[in-house]
């Protein structure tokens, strides 16, 4: 992940259509990752159902 000082930098170049591209991104690549992570843990919770 970049460093936020690097991150703010390039994002100070960006168009504020590019920005809000880039916010949604992170916020999808976030939760895209809490749910795989809380998914995981789900399945090794919940007894194999075969």
């Amino acid at each position: 992940m970049a460093r936020p000082a690097s991150l703010a930098r390039w994002l100070s170049g960006r168009t504020p259509m590019e920005r809000m591209t880039m916010s949604v991104v992170m916020v999808l690549d976030e939760f895209m990752v809490t749910t795989s992570l809380s998914l995981g843990r789900l399945k090794e919770a919940t007894p194999d159902l075969r």
